[in-house]
């Protein structure tokens, strides 16, 4: 959890002595990738908003669950579902309060077991996986290729068949 904090330190997108997410550079940022990226300035000023509502965050722990919804939410819309945001933010808020401890698995269950999130969460899942595989596609350009469930469930059938679990 202290990585995270670090990285985005280092990234200049954490100050540790104000507490707070560092968010003046980031439509700097946006205006000079753009060409490589699908996002508008409405996302980008609605991230620098939630980023600033979080206020100070005083520890590590913290820092890494601020970020955690917002990522999960950013795989939901990569695969086109952009109307599950408040779902998600409250399955999650929920997850480590239902005396589950806060663990990979328990969110992978806590997603899985809310029924408007279930099938939905798990493209998102194999997607991210699909694109963590190869970090090359982040600099396709123009940008990175949309969401093809025949695509990806292919991708992950090959990487299965290789691995001899099929």
């Amino acid at each position: 959890m202290c990585y995270v904090q670090c990285c985005l330190e280092k990234l200049e997108l954490f100050n540790v002595t104000t507490k707070r997410f560092m968010t003046h550079h980031l439509n700097s940022q946006f205006e000079g990738f753009k060409k490589y990226n699908e996002l508008s300035q409405t996302s980008v000023d609605e991230f620098v908003a939630a980023l600033h509502n979080f206020g100070e965050l005083h520890d590590c722990k913290a820092v890494f669950y601020a970020l955690t919804p917002q990522e999960v939410i950013r795989d939901f819309h990569a695969i086109g579902q952009s109307t599950l945001d408040d779902e998600i933010r409250i399955t999650l808020t929920k997850c480590p309060q239902n005396n589950r401890p806060a663990t990979a698995q328990n969110y992978f269950k806590c997603m899985i077991s809310n029924k408007k999130l279930k099938n939905p969460f798990r493209e998102a899942f194999d997607y991210r996986e699909f694109r963590s595989s190869d970090y090359d596609y982040a600099f396709t350009i123009p940008g990175p290729p949309t969401y093809d469930r025949r695509q990806v469930a292919a991708a992950i059938r090959k990487r299965i068949s290789a691995l001899g679990c099929n």
